[in-house]
Order: structure tokens, then C-alpha cells, then sequence
């Protein structure tokens, strides 16, 4: 069977033409193109199939963007509220800010102590009096009695009792490394990253060093489809696909689509396995129709007839699942690397 859209009108009809040739549209006689109806039908699921993942995909980030919007919502509250109350507060509460000596005359304080990590607080005002003869903490505002001075400048530190305590530099804090920004998680099985030209110009040097020329086919690294994601269906299910695989490739050998899988001798999570896997297929259009009779405990599939399906089951998948599972442990690893088929 072959059908045709008509992109003057939008009429869509069922023809008898061979696929491939062109005709006139029915309803307003424009010149339309015979498509085969199964490669129609499967042109148009995986356009849909890939929308709809894009548009999930928006709606998750469209989530975690609202999210993220009302907790910087909330904080901006909780932070204004915060604001208002220190304001309310400092208005209320007397001046009980540290006074501060000049920066010439701490310089030279601290240089006390360029030779000497401690001194003792009795040496300490001697050693003070050598170097500003004239120094009066009073005169910056600090307290009188000694020990309290050296208790309120903020680049020393007192230890001790008393009678035996000993002064010291403040040690500054240590400046944190600056953290380096992540990088953008890649969602390898939805990108199309590796397929063009650049991600193989390094493979390509190395072929025309040794003299050899190869044909890369860059959609078969295109992983915004569903071969990806179908190939690691099953490649790590082998063990229970390998025997449906085989009869899966004799019906396309011999021209026949319709296939059915009894489960009735199958352990109940084996069989609910396989119908997971049948119908996850299905939803990658990797099968035409799926369905299960829960009376008879048979899967019933029809097989895609598009060419590309066809090779991948007949075999493709392996290449695709070797080179997603490759392209993944890569990655992982955070190595540079450049890969083609």
C-alpha cells in the first residue's frame, strides 16, 4: 500500500502507485510524491517519538527552574525579614564597634614579632615603647589598662594567665582554592555530538599518516534517536532477547512480519521483563504494533519493515551498543577522545 499528503491542500489518500513516483493530488490536482505507507507511517512516529522526548525533557527543566525560583523567592523574604530585624535592632543597640589603631602605627606593632613568634605581655609594652615612644592607646580609643588593649586589637592574640601570658600574631585566614565550575552534564543518549565532521578529524590524520582512506557514516554516531537506546535494551537483556533475536531475523530473511511469543513457560519476572523490553521497543519504533494476551500469555508483535530498522535488527544493534557503551565508559573518565563509524 502507498499514500500520499498533498502539501498544496493537506489532503492525505491511500494510492495503488508504485512508492516513489508522482501523481496528482484527488482533491486540488497538485503534483503530489508516492510514499510506501509503513515508511510514511514510520517517518512521521519517529518525528513524534523525538518531539515528544524534547518536549519532556522542557517540561523537567521547566520544573527545576520553578523550583529553583520559588526557594531564591523564599530566601529573598527570609533575608528581607532578616534585613529588617538587624536594622531594627542596630538602631536600638549602642555603638560597641572595636577601635582601630592606623595602619603605619599596627605596621609597626607587628613587626615585633618579625623575629620572635611570642612575646611576653610584661616585654611586650617595653618593646611597644622603644619603637613609639610617645604611644598612647587612649588616644585611639582603647581602655587604659594594657592588657586590654592587646586584648582588643584584632591582629593579636593573648595566651595565658595574667602573670605568664604571652602575645602573638593573629594568623590570617588561608584563601580557600577557588572551586572550579562543573561542566555541563552531555545526556549521551540524547546528542548529536558526535556526529560530524570535527569529532573525527583526528581519526582522519591518523588514516592519511599510514595512507588510508576510510567513508565515515557521521548518523551512525547521531544519538538524539532511539537506535542508542534500543541497542543497550538489548545488549543488556541478551541473555533473555538471544533466541527471540534469532526468530526475529528469520522473519525478516524470509519476508514476514507478524511474530509470536508465548510466555506461558516463562517464570512470571521473566515474562513481565519481556513484555517491558517488547513494548520499550515498540515505543522506539523498533516494532510496528505490540501486544500482549494476558488470556493466552502470548506477545504478539508486527516488525518493522523500514530498511533501517530492518539492519539494525539484523544485526546493527551490536555496532550501536558497542559504541554507546565505549562512548560512555569514556566519558565517564573525563578523557578526551574521538570516535567513528
Amino acid at each position: 500500500m502507498t499514500i500520499y499528503r498533498c502539501n498544496h491542500c493537506g489532503s492525505v489518500a491511500e494510492t495503488n502507485l508504485a512508492p516513489n513516483t508522482t501523481s496528482n493530488c484527488a482533491k486540488c490536482s497538485n503534483e503530489v510524491k508516492i510514499y510506501d505507507a509503513a515508511f510514511y507511517v514510520q517517518s512521521l512516529l519517529q518525528r513524534y517519538f523525538a518531539l515528544n522526548k524534547e518536549f519532556k525533557q522542557l517540561q523537567e527543566t521547566h520544573q527545576i527552574l520553578e523550583n529553583q525560583s520559588k526557594q531564591l523567592h523564599e530566601q529573598n523574604q527570609a533575608l528581607e525579614s532578616q534585613l529588617k530585624t538587624g536594622q531594627a535592632e542596630n538602631k536600638s543597640a549602642p555603638n560597641n564597634s572595636k577601635p582601630k589603631l592606623p595602619q603605619d602605627i599596627a605596621d609597626k606593632i607587628k613587626s615585633i614579632f618579625n623575629e620572635q613568634a611570642n612575646v611576653k605581655l610584661s616585654a611586650f609594652s617595653t618593646d611597644i615603647r622603644k619603637i613609639l615612644p610617645d604611644f598612647d592607646q587612649t588616644k585611639y580609643g582603647f581602655k587604659k589598662k594594657f592588657l586590654d588593649f592587646v586584648r582588643q586589637c584584632d591582629f593579636l592574640v593573648v595566651k595565658g594567665e595574667a602573670g605568664n601570658a604571652a602575645v602573638s600574631l593573629k594568623k590570617s585566614p588561608q584563601k580557600q582554592p577557588e572551586k572550579t565550575p562543573a561542566k555541563p552534564k552531555i545526556n549521551l543518549n540524547d546528542t548529536d555530538l558526535f556526529a560530524n565532521q570535527e569529532t573525527v578529524e583526528k581519526i582522519k590524520q591518523y588514516l592519511n599518516n599510514k595512507n588510508l582512506t576510510a567513508t565515515f557514516d557521521y548518523d551512525a554516531l547521531d544519538m538524539s534517536g532511539y537506535f542508542d537506546e534500543s541497542s543497550e535494551i538489548i545488549g543488556d537483556n541478551f541473555a533473555l532477547l538471544e533466541k527471540h533475536l534469532k526468530s526475529i531475523r528469520y522473519m525478516y530473511h524470509n519476508d514476514k512480519v507478524g511474530l509470536t511469543i508465548n510466555c506461558e513457560d516463562l517464570s512470571k519476572n521473566e515474562s513481565q521483563k519481556l513484555q517491558e523490553i517488547f513494548k520499550q521497543l515498540f515505543d522506539y519504533t523498533i516494532f510496528a504494533k505490540y501486544f500482549y494476551h494476558n488470556d493466552d500469555k502470548k506477545i504478539r508483535i508486527t516488525l518493522n519493515t523500514a530498511e533501517s530498522v530492518k539492519k539494525f535488527m539484523l544485526g546493527g544493534w551490536l555496532e550501536w551498543f558497542a559504541a554507546i557503551k565505549l562512548i560512555k565508559q569514556v566519558h565517564g573518565k573525563g578523557k578526551k577522545f574521538a570516535i567513528a563509524r
